[in-house]
Protein backbone atom coordinates (compact mmCIF):
# COMPACT_ATOMS: atom_id res chain seq x y z
CA UNK A 1 0.00 0.00 0.00
CA UNK A 2 1.41 3.43 -0.88
CA UNK A 3 2.42 5.66 1.98
CA UNK A 4 0.64 8.92 2.67
CA UNK A 5 3.03 11.83 2.13
CA UNK A 6 2.10 14.98 4.07
CA UNK A 7 3.83 18.34 4.70
CA UNK A 8 4.42 17.48 8.37
CA UNK A 9 4.95 13.91 9.46
CA UNK A 10 6.38 11.83 12.25
CA UNK A 11 9.05 9.35 11.22
CA UNK A 12 11.16 6.76 12.97
CA UNK A 13 14.89 6.76 12.36
CA UNK A 14 16.01 3.23 13.13
CA UNK A 15 19.52 1.97 13.91
CA UNK A 16 20.13 -1.66 12.87
CA UNK A 17 21.15 -3.62 15.96
CA UNK A 18 23.12 -6.47 14.39
CA UNK A 19 25.29 -7.13 11.36
CA UNK A 20 23.80 -10.42 10.17
CA UNK A 21 20.11 -11.09 9.59
CA UNK A 22 18.43 -13.42 12.06
CA UNK A 23 16.49 -16.44 10.79
CA UNK A 24 12.85 -15.45 10.56
CA UNK A 25 11.27 -18.51 9.00
CA UNK A 26 11.68 -20.59 5.90
CA UNK A 27 14.42 -18.98 3.77
CA UNK A 28 13.95 -15.54 5.34
CA UNK A 29 15.91 -13.30 7.66
CA UNK A 30 14.78 -10.43 9.85
CA UNK A 31 16.50 -7.29 11.03
CA UNK A 32 15.93 -5.50 14.32
CA UNK A 33 16.11 -1.72 14.60
CA UNK A 34 16.03 0.57 17.61
CA UNK A 35 13.97 3.60 16.63
CA UNK A 36 13.94 7.24 17.63
CA UNK A 37 11.25 9.76 16.69
CA UNK A 38 11.96 12.41 14.06
CA UNK A 39 9.49 15.16 13.16
CA UNK A 40 9.72 15.87 9.43
CA UNK A 41 8.70 19.29 8.20
CA UNK A 42 8.79 19.24 4.42
CA UNK A 43 9.56 22.27 2.24
CA UNK A 44 6.58 23.88 0.54
CA UNK A 45 5.80 22.72 -3.00
CA UNK A 46 8.05 24.56 -5.44
CA UNK A 47 10.81 25.10 -2.87
CA UNK A 48 14.16 23.33 -3.08
CA UNK A 49 14.70 20.15 -1.12
CA UNK A 50 16.64 20.85 2.04
CA UNK A 51 19.14 18.94 4.15
CA UNK A 52 18.29 18.06 7.74
CA UNK A 53 20.59 16.48 10.30
CA UNK A 54 19.58 13.87 12.85
CA UNK A 55 21.93 12.47 15.51
CA UNK A 56 21.50 8.72 15.96
CA UNK A 57 20.94 8.00 19.65
CA UNK A 58 22.57 4.56 19.34
CA UNK A 59 25.87 5.30 17.58
CA UNK A 60 26.08 9.10 17.93
CA UNK A 61 26.59 9.53 14.17
CA UNK A 62 25.18 12.67 12.56
CA UNK A 63 22.93 11.58 9.70
CA UNK A 64 22.28 14.20 7.05
CA UNK A 65 19.13 13.50 5.06
CA UNK A 66 17.62 15.45 2.18
CA UNK A 67 13.92 16.14 2.79
CA UNK A 68 11.82 16.58 -0.35
CA UNK A 69 8.52 18.44 -0.69
CA UNK A 70 5.24 16.57 -1.13
CA UNK A 71 5.15 17.46 -4.84
CA UNK A 72 8.73 16.29 -5.49
CA UNK A 73 8.12 13.08 -3.54
CA UNK A 74 5.01 12.27 -5.55
CA UNK A 75 6.90 12.94 -8.79
CA UNK A 76 9.74 10.66 -7.65
CA UNK A 77 7.25 7.89 -6.88
CA UNK A 78 5.45 8.35 -10.22
CA UNK A 79 8.77 8.30 -12.12
CA UNK A 80 9.93 5.11 -10.39
CA UNK A 81 6.59 3.41 -11.04
CA UNK A 82 6.56 4.47 -14.69
CA UNK A 83 10.07 3.18 -15.37
CA UNK A 84 9.40 0.02 -13.35
CA UNK A 85 6.27 -0.80 -15.35
CA UNK A 86 8.00 0.07 -18.64
CA UNK A 87 10.73 -2.46 -17.84
CA UNK A 88 8.22 -5.31 -17.52
CA UNK A 89 7.51 -5.48 -21.30
CA UNK A 90 11.29 -5.53 -21.81
CA UNK A 91 11.36 -8.68 -19.67
CA UNK A 92 8.51 -10.13 -21.72
CA UNK A 93 10.37 -9.38 -24.97
CA UNK A 94 13.42 -11.14 -23.54
CA UNK A 95 11.34 -14.17 -22.54
CA UNK A 96 9.65 -14.39 -25.94
CA UNK A 97 13.01 -13.88 -27.64
CA UNK A 98 14.57 -16.71 -25.65
CA UNK A 99 12.06 -19.21 -27.02
CA UNK A 100 11.95 -17.86 -30.58
CA UNK A 101 15.60 -17.09 -31.44
CA UNK A 102 17.91 -19.49 -33.20
CA UNK A 103 19.07 -21.82 -30.41
CA UNK A 104 22.50 -22.11 -32.07
CA UNK A 105 23.16 -18.38 -31.68
CA UNK A 106 24.74 -17.75 -28.28
CA UNK A 107 24.58 -13.99 -28.80
CA UNK A 108 20.80 -14.10 -29.29
CA UNK A 109 20.28 -16.42 -26.32
CA UNK A 110 22.41 -14.30 -23.98
CA UNK A 111 20.80 -11.08 -25.24
CA UNK A 112 17.35 -12.53 -24.57
CA UNK A 113 18.33 -13.61 -21.05
CA UNK A 114 19.86 -10.20 -20.29
CA UNK A 115 16.67 -8.47 -21.46
CA UNK A 116 14.51 -10.82 -19.40
CA UNK A 117 16.45 -10.67 -16.13
CA UNK A 118 17.41 -7.00 -16.50
CA UNK A 119 13.84 -5.96 -17.25
CA UNK A 120 12.27 -8.09 -14.55
CA UNK A 121 14.75 -7.42 -11.75
CA UNK A 122 15.11 -3.72 -12.61
CA UNK A 123 11.35 -3.23 -12.82
CA UNK A 124 10.71 -5.17 -9.63
CA UNK A 125 13.34 -3.20 -7.68
CA UNK A 126 12.00 0.15 -8.92
CA UNK A 127 8.41 -0.79 -8.05
CA UNK A 128 9.54 -1.97 -4.61
CA UNK A 129 11.50 1.25 -4.06
CA UNK A 130 8.49 3.34 -5.14
CA UNK A 131 6.35 1.62 -2.52
CA UNK A 132 8.90 2.35 0.20
CA UNK A 133 9.60 5.96 -0.84
CA UNK A 134 9.12 8.41 2.05
CA UNK A 135 10.52 11.57 0.46
CA UNK A 136 13.71 11.46 2.50
CA UNK A 137 17.02 10.48 0.89
CA UNK A 138 20.50 9.89 2.21
CA UNK A 139 22.24 7.19 4.28
CA UNK A 140 20.31 4.48 2.44
CA UNK A 141 16.91 5.87 3.45
CA UNK A 142 15.24 4.86 0.19
CA UNK A 143 17.08 1.60 -0.48
CA UNK A 144 14.75 -1.41 -0.59
CA UNK A 145 16.92 -3.47 1.74
CA UNK A 146 18.45 -3.63 5.22
CA UNK A 147 20.35 -0.38 5.70
CA UNK A 148 22.31 0.65 8.80
CA UNK A 149 19.94 3.57 9.42
CA UNK A 150 16.34 3.25 8.25
CA UNK A 151 13.72 6.01 7.93
CA UNK A 152 10.09 4.92 8.17
CA UNK A 153 6.97 7.06 8.37
CA UNK A 154 4.72 6.48 11.36
CA UNK A 155 1.16 6.43 9.99
CA UNK A 156 -1.56 8.46 11.67
CA UNK A 157 0.70 10.52 13.91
Amino acid sequence: MPQVIEPEQVAAVGHRLHFFGRPGGSDTVSWQYRNQVWFIERPDDGEESRPEAVVCEMCGKTLTYTVHSVEVTRKRIARMRLIGWLLMPVALIGLIGFFTVDQNSWVAIISSLVLFFGGFVGGWMLLKAAGAEVGVTGHGASYPGPTKHLVQLIPGE
